[in-house]
């Protein structure tokens, strides 16, 4: 189960890094504006720029990237069906094509008139290839955003900041500091419920559980008594952690200070006007190469 010492999203690696010391506000938005410029994208190869920036920002941060990249390995599965089901499903100039009777064929001819569909009949194509590259792509930088930010900014600086963020919505009645708080917990029980899966799965093949069996039936008949439980820690942990923020005198956001303000520096400004650069820099060649 070395699977479950890859999840990075919600672990917090503490340092002193130029990413550590930003504002997490800064960090927060920058964050959502790759992702939805990594959206706006329409070409993979497009898609190469956000990877790298990503790439230069874990130097950046101090942490190893061979690290950070551990965190794709949980959703490689993910990644592999989102790729098949788009290079399958996706209309175009079949490559690989086959159909019963066990009879394969394959096409370089991409060129010509796209064939007339076949029930019967299952094909990759060129057009399917291409968007399944995109699709993967997407996936793994958006995971590498979130590990990245994560591993850089603490549960404490996440609440500070998305409520920071959401002050807008305070006149209209929108609980700010709720909903901060429940999303900085939400990331914070991540690593937390993986711990309690792994020591569930120890336990469970101490008593001669086999994880590592080749059928899946047999792999899903052992993962049986090792949901119910997750689910028993998970409800026993929310209990805990609601005694102590009652027995602490939690009633929410209002009247409670900050015990360390946050304010903006170089670093946030520099961070902001590189990134509205680089996005308009994306936008600008992907435009060129439409009207090319």
């Amino acid at each position: 189960m070395n699977f479950l010492k890859n999840i990075t999203i919600g672990q917090y690696a503490s340092g002193d890094s130029f990413l550590h010391r930003m504002d997490p506000r800064f960090k927060l938005v920058i964050l959502l504006v790759m992702v939805i410029q990594c959206f706006l994208l329409d070409k993979w190869l497009l898609l190469i720029a956000p990877f790298m920036f990503f790439v230069v920002a874990s130097f950046l941060s101090g942490i190893s990237f061979r690290f950070i990249m551990r965190g794709l390995k949980p959703v490689v599965p993910f990644i592999l069906i989102a790729f098949i089901c788009n290079s399958l499903l996706t209309p175009g100039h079949p490559v690989l094509m086959w159909k019963p009777p066990f009879a394969f064929s394959f096409s370089t001819d991409i060129s010509g008139p796209v064939p007339e569909f076949d029930f019967f009949m299952i094909a990759m194509t060129a057009e399917g290839l291409d968007f399944g590259f995109f699709m993967s792509m997407r996936l793994i930088i958006v995971v590498l955003a979130a590990s990245l930010f994560t591993l850089t900014t603490s549960p404490t600086e996440i609440t500070d900041a998305i409520e920071s963020l959401l002050r807008w919505g305070r006149p209209i009645g929108l609980p700010a500091h709720e909903i901060a708080m429940m999303m900085s917990i939400a990331l914070r029980f991540i690593p937390t419920l993986t711990e309690h899966l792994e020591r569930i799965v120890c336990a469970q093949m101490s008593r001669g559980a086999d994880f590592e069996a080749k059928s899946i039936i047999e792999k899903a008949k052992c993962f049986i008594p090792v949901l119910i439980p997750l689910f028993v820690n998970a409800f026993k942990t929310a209990e805990d952690l609601s005694i102590a923020m009652e027995a602490r005198c939690y009633r929410g956001g209002d009247g409670r200070t900050k015990l360390r303000a946050m304010k903006a520096s170089w670093r946030d400004f520099a961070s902001s006007a590189f990134v509205a650069v680089f996005c308009a820099a994306l936008n600008y060649f992907q435009f060129f190469s439409r009207s090319i």
